[in-house]
Formats: C-alpha cells, sequence, structure tokens
C-alpha cells in the first residue's frame, strides 16, 4: 500500500539512507546528489556467472583498476572543438576524429573520479547495446590529462525534447519516435538491462529522421543480466532517475522490482506528455514529486484540447502503462510498443471520426435553426457517411456507433417534423437495427419516434386515400376520358337512328307495313336494347361518369319514347303527332341538361325547332324525326369532343 502521509513518506526514505534534503535536480531534470552504491559505497561488475547472485562486489579501488580504459595512441587523434551540451555530471563535445576525418561526439565528466568511473561503465554498457536506436560508441580513451572520454556518433539534429516544444511537429511523427524508443528499450531490456531515465531529454533525433536513444548513466541490469560491468539492481540503493517520471518502484527503494516494466511506466509518463502536452507532475519541490511517483495516482485527462481531447483508446493505453502496481501495466516495452504502433495505425479513422463529430454538431445547429432542408440533408449525408467509414473498418467501435446512431435520430426527427413519410421510416429503421448501439437514443426515445412515425404513416393514408378519392372523382368528371369512343358511339347511334327512319318511310310509302306509333314503340324498345348492349359489350362507354350519364339518359329517354308511343298507338294517335310529343319529350330533357352543360343548347334548339315541323309537314314525319335525331346527337359528338386548346 502507498505511503499517503507526505512526512510519513520523508522519514521512510530516510530509514532507507536517502537524504532528501541533499537531493537536487540537474537542468536536465535528473537527480543529483544521490548515491546508487551499496551501504558500502560498492559498485558490482558483471564476473564469468550470469546469475545474479554471482555478482560480487568490489572495492572502489579495485572496481577502478577493473575499468582502466587505454590511452589514446595519438594526443591528436580527438581533438574537442566545441561543446554540444553540459549537464549537471558532465558535458559533450565536439570532436574531430583525425584518423578517419569525422566529426564524434566526446563524453567527459570533470573533476569527480567517481563521476568518471561511472562514465567509463556507461561507455562499456551503451557500446555493448548495439542496435539502430541506441546511439554507437566508437571508443573509449583517456584525454591528454588522463580522464577518460567516450568517443560516440555525432547526431545532427535535435533532442526530441525540442521537437515537444515544437507545436508544428504532428502528434504522427511523436508517435513514430515513441516507437523507436520502445525498440530500443525491447532490445536493452532483452540483455537484462533497464534504461531508468527515458526523457524526451536523452532522445536525440537526427536531421534525416533517426532516433537514437542516449545517457545511459543511470542504467541497472535486472534478472540474469547479460552486459558486463552494469550495476545489477540488486546491489544498488538510493533514488535516482527524473522524478518526473519516475516509476514508483523508483521513488522509495526497496518498493517493488526495478526491471523492464520500469521502463514500461517512464514511457507511459512520456506518452502521457505527448497526448496532453504538459507533464505528469508538475511540482518543482523534490519531496512533493518524489511521493507523488510513490502515490502514483491514475491519470487524469479532464480539460484537455488536443486535437479534440484525448482518444479513449489512448487514455486506455495510458493508464494501463501508469499502473501502480508492475504487474498491472504492459508486461514488457514490445507489449505497449504494439498497442500504441495499433493505435496510431488508425490515426485516418479517428481524424475522419473527428469531422464526423463536428459535421454533427454542425447537422444538429443547422436543424435547430432551421436551416433550409438542403443543407441539412447534406451535412447528414456527410457525417453518415463518416461514421460508417470508420465503422467499416472496426464495427464495434463505440464512438462511431453512438455518433451514428445520433445522425440518425436526428434525421429521423427532422424529416418526421418536415412530413417526409418514407425518408423518416428509411432513418428510424436503420435506427432500430442499431437499437443495442450506445448513443443518447435509449429504446424509450426510439419508442416515441416510432409512436410519431405510426401517426405520420396513419395522417399520409389518410391523405393518400383522400386524394385518391379525389383523383377517382377528378377521372370521373374529366369528359376527355373515352371522349373518342364516346363521340363515334354517339356519330354511330344518330346514324342508325336517321338509317332507320329513313327505312320506315320507305316501308310506309311503299304500303310494305303501315308504319304508326305501335311500330314507333317497338322501334324504340329495340333502340333502347341496342345501346343497353352497345354499352355493356364496350366498358370504356361506361368509365366516365359523363358517359355514364349520357347512356343513362339514352336508353331512359328512348324507353320513355317507346312508352308513350306506346299509349299513342292505344289512343288511335297518328303518327306525326305522336312524334311530335317525342320531340317535345326531347327538347324538355335536353333543357334541363342544358342547365348544367351550355353545349347541349343547341341540341334543344334543334328540338324545339323540329316540333312544329314534324306538325306541318307529317307525310315527311319519319325522315324529318331521323335528320334531327342526327344533327342532335352529332352535335353533341362534335361538341364532347376535347379541342387542343381545351375549349368545348
Amino acid at each position: 500500500m502507498p505511503i499517503v502521509d507526505p512526512a510519513e513518506f520523508t522519514a521512510a526514505l530516510t530509514a532507507r539512507d536517502v537524504n532528501v534534503g541533499g537531493l537536487a535536480i540537474d537542468d536536465r531534470g535528473t537527480l543529483a546528489g544521490s548515491a546508487r552504491s551499496t551501504s558500502q559505497s560498492k559498485l558490482s561488475t558483471k564476473t564469468s556467472s550470469s546469475s545474479p547472485s554471482s555478482h560480487t562486489p568490489l572495492s572502489a579501488a579495485e572496481s577502478l583498476s577493473s575499468l582502466t580504459v587505454p590511452s589514446a595512441v595519438d594526443a591528436d587523434e580527438i581533438t574537442v572543438t566545441g561543446l554540444l551540451s553540459k549537464g549537471g555530471m558532465g558535458e559533450v563535445m565536439l570532436g574531430h576524429q583525425r584518423s578517419l576525418g569525422r566529426e564524434v561526439a566526446v563524453k567527459r565528466h570533470r573533476g569527480d573520479p567517481k563521476r568518471e568511473r561511472e562514465l567509463v561503465i556507461e561507455g562499456r554498457l551503451t557500446g555493448q547495446l548495439e542496435h539502430p536506436n541506441i546511439v554507437p560508441v566508437h571508443t573509449m580513451l583517456d584525454d591528454a590529462d588522463g580522464r577518460p572520454m567516450v568517443v560516440m556518433k555525432r547526431v545532427e539534429g535535435d533532442t526530441w525534447r525540442a521537437m515537444l516544444n515544437d507545436p508544428n511537429v504532428p502528434f504522427e511523427r511523436h508517435l513514430s519516435i515513441f516507437d523507436d524508443v520502445c525498440h530500443a528499450l525491447a532490445f536493452a531490456h532483452a540483455r537484462g538491462v533497464a534504461h531508468c531515465d527515458v526523457k524526451p531529454a536523452n532522445v536525440m533525433v537526427g536531421r534525416f529522421g533517426e532516433v537514437y536513444v542516449v545517457d545511459w548513466g543511470i542504467a541497472v541490469g535486472f534478472g540474469d543480466s547479460a552486459i558486463a560491468d552494469v550495476p545489477h539492481v540488486s546491489t544498488l540503493k538510493g533514488v535516482f532517475g527524473t522524478p518526473k517520471y519516475l516509476a514508483p518502484e523508483m521513488a522509495l527503494p526497496g518498493s517493488g522490482p526495478i526491471d523492464g516494466r520500469t521502463d514500461v511506466y517512464i514511457m507511459g509518463a512520456i506518452l502521457y506528455e505527448l497526448a496532453t502536452r504538459r507533464p505528469l507532475r508538475t511540482s518543482k519541490v523534490i519531496a512533493e514529486l518524489l511521493h507523488h511517483a510513490h502515490m502514483a495516482a491514475p491519470p487524469t485527462f479532464e480539460g484537455e484540447d488536443v486535437d479534440g481531447g484525448v482518444d479513449p483508446e489512448l487514455q486506455a493505453i495510458i493508464k494501463t502503462a501508469l499502473a501502480r502496481h508492475p504487474a498491472e501495466r504492459f508486461q514488457s516495452v514490445e507489449a505497449m510498443r504494439v498497442a500504441v504502433k495499433a493505435f496510431a495505425a488508425g490515426g485516418s479513422a479517428r481524424a475522419l471520426l473527428r469531422r464526423s463529430e463536428e459535421t454533427l454538431q454542425a447537422l444538429k445547429g443547422a436543424v435547430a435553426d432551421g436551416k433550409d432542408p438542403l443543407t441539412i440533408r447534406r451535412l447528414a449525408i456527410e457525417s453518415r457517411f463518416g461514421f460508417q467509414s470508420v465503422l467499416t473498418e472496426n464495427s464495434s467501435h463505440q464512438r462511431a456507433l453512438a455518433g451514428l446512431s445520433d445522425v440518425l435520430a436526428t434525421m429521423v426527427q427532422f424529416e418526421l417534423d418536415a412530413d417526409a413519410l418514407v425518408a423518416a421510416q428509411t432513418a428510424f429503421d436503420e435506427l432500430k437495427r442499431m437499437r443495442g448501439a450506445p448513443g443518447p437514443y435509449a429504446d424509450a426515445t426510439i419508442h416515441a419516434l416510432g409512436e410519431r412515425l405510426a401517426a405520420l404513416a396513419r395522417q399520409h393514408q389518410h391523405d393518400l386515400e383522400a386524394v385518391s378519392a379525389l383523383q377517382r372523382f377528378r377521372a370521373e368528371q374529366d369528359p376527355s376520358t373515352a371522349e373518342r369512343e364516346r363521340a363515334v358511339f354517339l356519330y354511330g347511334a344518330g346514324a342508325a337512328w336517321f338509317s332507320t327512319m329513313v327505312f320506315l318511310d320507305q316501308l310506309d310509302r311503299r304500303l310494305i307495313v303501315q308504319v304508326g306509333p305501335g311500330a314507333f314503340s317497338l322501334f324504340m324498345a329495340s333502340f333502347a336494347g341496342v345501346l343497353g348492349i352497345s354499352a355493356l359489350a364496350f366498358p370504356v362507354l361506361r368509365k366516365t361518369a359523363a358517359s355514364r350519364g349520357l347512356l343513362i339518359t339514352m336508353v331512359s329517354c328512348v324507353l320513355g319514347l317507346s312508352v308513350v308511343h306506346g299509349v299513342g298507338f292505344l289512343r288511335g294517335i297518328d303518327a306525326a303527332t305522336m312524334l311530335a310529343v317525342g320531340h317535345t319529350l326531347w327538347a324538355v330533357t335536353a333543357a334541363q341538361l342544358a342547365t348544367s352543360d351550355k353545349r347541349l343548347w343547341p341540341a334543344t334548339a334543334v328540338c324545339a325547332v323540329s316540333v312544329p315541323l314534324l306538325l306541318m309537314f307529317g307525310d315527311e314525319a319519319l325522315i324529318v324525326s331521323g335528320l334531327v335525331g342526327f344533327l342532335i346527337l352529332a352535335d353533341i359528338a362534335r361538341r364532347w369532343r376535347r379541342r387542343p386548346s381545351g375549349g368545348a
């Protein structure tokens, strides 16, 4: 359990021979003044055995003699020409190697023989860690004053720290550097070495993108370390490293194992800084920094505004790496690297997701502001496409699922308000299929939307039925429907009427048959039957109300005339008089119809004029009746034909 009280924590450090008041932080953020040796001030070097128990502590004198370096054969082989960087424990100079004609970096310590000895250990350690992402060591030599110096590759570039301070460096580039650093650490861990002081200031990035982990001065061996001379963690005490990045087990000696998982924690602190643009710990008081490191409180991400906030997936990686107990962290830096690599690979999807979420907010604003439907539907299509593209790559992506359900629910409500039933139904059906997806729209909301949709569907059905009824009514009343067939029928009926009257007239004149009201009655009944059969045989003739009305009127009128002529026959009335009576009935009927259709007034006038003509020219009554019947029906047919101008 962590020590919560700061005073108790300081007392615990003191009990472990750590003098907090004697600690200081150099200009690179690293602790200075903390002993790393055993209580007898001894360091261990690697012997022939690979077991941690075989690390035999040597005296300081023995250790110094065993770690001597060769003197320079030629004093002019390495010429120091300038200063590259300077820290609390030494300096890195720019040098020129005469034999190879190249610039090199020369690291050396001044003053403290112990620091010089640690430099030799660092040089040997770094030289044995040959990896593309670990700075190469060319050689170690004594300078003209007999002090050791480590000759390394000169990296022309900048520190990762400087790049972190540059807002123009994209986040993806930092993740790429992070990946290279993890490669270097994974290699070192495989050799049983933990860096223990990884930080952006200890990573160099060359002009052509090459990445090197430098400054292995406080690295420790763990487990079956295979690197000679490196101090094994079992022989060390004290607090060392950079407080801003310290793992909990480093803040209080003996509180936990120091191994590769320690570097995992430190890399987690770096990743937190990459994601939030702020260090994990910010206090300037060493005791507070150490106590915060010991407590290792879970990181917080509230209030961040880095490209829309820290992605939940990245948050999970950071939280795992920064777990207080090593067993709860990534168990290797390689496992952490793979997780970050997978996250980085989804960068385009995250960018698309952010744009889709921004478009979704614009969509909601457009709906609230009553923007035009074209703009609203365009925003919906853009946002929906983005979320669906993310889901194509990862069908269980929670934010994409939530965003898509939000778009669909927003559009269901919009389309319902716009009375767009089909569009609302389409969006609602997809929303129902996503009922199990996360988002602000629970089943209750979906149920409410469903009820609104059902109500709109009922209203639309009612409207459709009303429109259908209106269309049927208009079709029924449309005089243009079957106008050609109706005209042909009327012309045919007129011709039949006229030809029949002429035929009867000839029969009467030749004394073959005496034509009178009785013959007219039979003829009228037969004519009515022909009209009825024609209407049944040709459905198009009764397709509209106008056509059916005409047929009913004609059949009724003819049947009525048949009855009238039958009565006349029984009364002994002559043929001319009965024809005049019949035409009078025609005129009355036509006049009634003409009150609603002015096109029938000419037919009414012809009928009225024919009555006195029939009485005046009784001998020609059949011919006059036939001609009048033809003229009336032909005129009606002509006037009911639709014309291009739309007139009668």
